[in-house]
């Protein structure tokens, strides 16, 4: 492939439409620039050059480009196959054509996450750079502690390959460095295992419990939204101003839980199970847990506590009583 095909590269499936960026596009720079000033993206990454108003943004999308033309970086804006609404980007890094060797780095739009689209992107600019450019090996690291870009590079086929030591910047630094995890996928590994489908993944509603809890941490809606039957129920109690009283279907709570992970600042560190309760009802189970979070560059962490009674049948939640402290999630989130 000559470098004038690589700026002009499109690749589409699995719902997403894979295009080249727009350097002098005002749509573009917008979300060039929300891409790389968002809070989760700087607590895991310190660009050399740090983006941090409209004309940063616009300089960087062009130095992008300039390098695209060199044929040593591929760069693709991610957005949705039917609306073209960007999500994301996607770009392959350090290509070395003599070695076959490339590096893919990602980032996700806030109002975008929860949708696997980080994992269908992958899957996608993978197939291509081995297909059209190539390549034997794709390299693709992570700071230490990043777990759901870890997870979503193993689904993905990278396997991990090792810690380095003193790898990557610290947040927001360059005069202080930290680990990273290193993994990697070649054009002869095995196309990954597709997403076994809910009913098959989990059975018991202990099982089902711990999946939920994952993806709470993971702020994943589609994950949460797989658990449930198509016409369960997912009922809050206890809910305040701001919440809805309840989402009736699967798709429902995918929506919504889209909507609202999206839009929250917050970031969970952890979801502690305090307790988890069997009924006399073999489907039901009764658990009492905790979140803790904090807002984005604030040390300062919080505590919400909540109860949730899952009605689990076939593997797949019927109903969900959800009585979580809404109030202590809205005090949480207005903090200065």
């Amino acid at each position: 492939m000559t470098t004038h095909s690589l700026t002009e590269a499109e690749i589409r499936g699995q719902g997403l439409h894979l295009r080249p960026w727009h350097a002098d596009d005002p749509v573009d720079a917008d979300a060039w620039l929300r891409g790389l000033v968002d809070p989760e993206f700087r607590r895991w990454n310190t660009p050399l050059r740090p983006v941090d108003d409209l004309s940063d943004a616009y300089d960087s999308l062009r130095a992008r480009t300039k390098s695209t033309e060199t044929g040593k970086v591929a760069s693709f804006c991610v957005t949705d196959a039917d609306t073209g609404t960007i999500l994301g980007h996607i770009g392959l890094n350090e290509i070395d054509q003599n070695m076959r060797l490339a590096r893919v780095g990602y980032w996700i739009l806030p109002e975008a996450r929860g949708r696997r689209v980080a994992g269908r992107a992958l899957d996608l600019a993978s197939a291509w750079a081995f297909t059209e450019l190539k390549l034997l090996r794709i390299e693709l690291g992570h700071a230490l502690g990043h777990d759901v870009s870890c997870r979503i590079a193993e689904r993905c086929g990278y396997r991990y390959e090792g810690t380095l030591r003193g790898a990557m910047p610290e947040s927001g630094r360059w005069d202080q460095f930290r680990d990273a995890h290193l993994h990697a996928r070649l054009a002869t590994d095995p196309n990954p295992d597709p997403a076994p489908e809910p009913r098959a993944a989990v059975r018991t509603p202990r099982e089902v419990l711990a999946r939920y809890h994952q993806a709470m941490l993971d702020k994943s809606a589609d994950d949460l939204a797989d658990l449930y039957a198509v016409d369960a129920v997912h009922e809050f109690p206890f809910t305040s101003r701001g919440f809805p009283p309840r989402y009736e279907g699967r798709e429902a709570v995918r929506a919504g839980y889209t909507a609202a992970w999206g839009a929250s600042p917050v970031q969970v560190d952890e979801v502690r199970t305090v307790a988890a309760y069997e009924t006399a009802d073999p489907g039901v189970i009764v658990a009492e847990h905790v979140v803790v979070g904090r807002l984005p560059n604030g040390p300062t962490t919080f505590t919400v506590p909540g109860l949730l009674i899952l009605d689990v049948h076939g593997g797949l939640i019927t109903r969900a009583r959800d009585y979580m402290d809404s109030s202590g999630v809205a005090a949480a989130t207005e903090r200065p």
